[in-house]
């Protein structure tokens, strides 16, 4: 609005005198402190600034906030928590005010009720899960890339993960925990080989986008420390400065002797994304594998709700159409959740506007992509169970699409930092 403040504070702590005007739980400022707070406000002589008491024997202690941008409930719950604080802090003077608690009594149990887990933590490898559905399935094909031919069942693709695993500890020795190896591919069968790959040799893995520029392949492979990098084949696009492994699926004609296998914890890393830099420098969000595991768990009721004979052998596999790029966090939940949670297949597309190509022929039950991709879909293939978005603000036109062909629409939120995602929605 004309006028308005680009910046402007909603709570303030002050001191000076309430009066005995009540407006439902809160106070009002006397007409000299309000209209002292509005002349030091910038832009607003039409904003009504309100005061809460924090404490009923205080004349003098009152918070003073925005009316029209918080409600009186709420600036009371803000003054309450600040009484709480306040009163920790007189019974332990000398304690860090990180160790204090400054719930009430009663938020403090509605608080611990909501992270209450549902079920234990999670423990164990997400490759090593990826192994087992291989054990159970090796015949079901579990990479495809769209429209190419070239695909590999899940007893390929461990061989093929197990042979650059090899591989890697024959270039930089022996596995350790926290190690991170740069891999770098289009999306091809090389790329879901590499990911798989460096996970069994025990690392974690940073994934480089090739069409980035130089200078940032270069400093996201630094910056993770890279102990190597694997590509496709040929020299690195970029200034590397440790050993590249050249790799090409079904290139070799005896596999090399498997890698010697590593003792490691659920609380190593599996993988290393970096943030789009758009605010500032690139910066590394280290994910382990506990935390994959957790979200793995987490999802399999939904998705054995809707997908409930996926681990029937007699079931052909759940397909699910994988059109993110990999240096997204999100590519990451269609990857593993396909190999590790209901050992389905992921059809490789090329980006968001291959997708949009994709039709019934192609057979995908799944397809997960941002809204503002999927709601330009003439119509999702009828083959469609489930349509996932994430990323952006759900739209009506990506709920409308999911229900023309009787799909549900799951809408996932969630910081890189939370493990790709923290809640999901039924639209």
């Amino acid at each position: 609005a004309a006028g308005a403040a680009s910046l402007s504070s909603v709570f303030a702590l002050r001191v000076a005198p309430v009066t005995r005007c009540r407006s439902g739980s809160a106070r009002r400022w006397s007409s000299s402190s309000r209209s002292s707070h509005r002349a030091r406000s910038a832009a607003s002589a039409r904003v009504v600034s309100e005061a809460v008491a924090l404490d009923a024997r205080s004349e003098h202690l009152g918070v003073l906030y925005r009316s029209d941008a918080v409600t009186p409930a709420t600036a009371a719950r803000v003054a309450s928590r600040l009484v709480a604080l306040a009163e920790a802090c007189a019974r332990h003077p000398d304690a860090p005010l990180s160790s204090l608690a400054w719930l009430p009594a009663g938020e403090s149990k509605v608080l611990d009720a909501f992270n209450t887990p549902a079920s234990a933590p999670c423990r164990g490898l997400i490759h090593e899960q990826i192994r087992r559905k291989a054990a159970a399935f090796p015949a079901r094909r579990a990479v495809e890339v769209l429209a190419s031919g070239a695909d590999l069942d899940y007893r390929g693709l461990l061989r093929e993960a197990d042979a650059l695993a090899a591989t890697l500890a024959g270039v930089v020795g022996a596995a350790r925990p926290d190690r991170v190896v740069a891999v770098e591919a289009q999306k091809t069968l090389e790329m879901a080989v590499f990911l798989l790959g460096v996970l069994v040799h025990g690392a974690a893995y940073v994934p480089l986008d090739p069409s980035w520029p130089p200078q940032r392949r270069a400093f996201v492979a630094a910056d993770a420390d890279a102990a190597a990098l694997v590509v496709p084949g040929g020299p690195a696009g970029f200034a590397f400065g440790g050993p590249v492994v050249a790799f090409v699926v079904g290139a070799r004609s005896v596999p090399p002797l498997p890698a010697p296998p590593i003792s490691q914890e659920p609380s190593t890393l599996a993988y290393v994304i970096y943030t789009s830099g758009s605010t500032g420098k690139p910066k590394g969000v280290m994910i382990e594998h506990r935390s994959v595991m957790s979200l793995v768990a987490h999802a399999e009721p939904q998705y054995r709700r809707v997908f409930p004979r996926f681990d029937d052998p007699e079931t052909p596999p759940e397909r699910c159409a994988v059109a993110l790029n990999y240096v997204f966090d999100a590519f990451h939940q269609s990857f593993f959740f396909t190999l590790g949670l209901y050992a389905g297949t992921c059809v490789l597309v090329e980006d968001g506007i291959a997708l949009l190509g994709v039709g019934n022929d192609a057979n995908v039950s799944l397809v997960y992509d941002v809204p503002s991709v999927v709601s330009l879909f003439d119509r999702l293939p009828s083959t469609v169970r489930v349509s996932q978005v994430g990323g952006e603000a759900m739209t009506p036109a990506v709920a409308a699409h999911a229900l023309c062909v009787g799909a549900e629409c799951w809408n996932w939120y969630g910081p890189t930092e939370c493990t790709i995602n923290a809640t999901r929605r039924d639209v």
